[in-house]
């Protein structure tokens, strides 16, 4: 029941962003041998915005939370909010990652590997660039204006971020 809920809750995820699913077939071989599933949410600690990973006292609070429990991840949200710098809409549409590489590696060098949660839309790239969450912070909700450029966005962090750290 559990498995068709996680695959039920991600076909609704990918339709909901417009995936296209037409022709794609998932085959599960229930006889496959298995092996464990990594538990790495175990020794992961949860965060606030991805931007406040900058700020001193964050990281001295890694550095005693780290010390006293020796947990390997955190995971924050919001590292394509505008505050985090990750989108601009110059006359190419290119990306430009400002605080990506100081976040990431603030992280690492105290021992933390980021687990990067894609939240919150750019508001140059949102459909509705006032469907602001009621959070002081005001995180966009809004779904993207353009698929091609929200994946294009999507894409080009990732292949930045595996280029950098692997």
């Amino acid at each position: 029941m559990q498995t068709d809920r996680l695959v039920i809750n991600s076909l609704c995820l990918a339709i909901s962003m417009g995936a296209c699913w037409a022709g794609q077939q998932i085959t599960i071989d229930a006889q496959a041998s298995a092996s464990p599933f990594p538990h790495f949410w175990e020794e992961a600690f949860g965060s606030g915005r991805a931007i406040l990973t900058l700020r001193e006292s964050y990281r001295n609070d890694l550095v005693a939370v780290k010390h006293a429990t020796d947990f390997h991840y955190v995971r924050f949200h919001a590292i394509v909010h505008d505050e985090v710098g990750v989108y601009y809409e110059d006359y190419r549409g290119n990306p430009i990652f400002s605080y990506v590489d100081e976040i990431c590696d603030g992280l690492l060098e105290h021992g933390v590997r980021p687990l990067v949660e894609i939240s919150f839309m750019p508001r140059k790239l949102a459909f509705n660039p006032d469907a602001l969450h009621p959070f002081w912070y005001k995180q966009n909700v809004s779904p993207p204006k353009s698929l091609e450029r929200w994946d294009a966005l999507i894409t080009e962090l990732a292949r930045h971020l595996i280029a950098r750290y692997g």
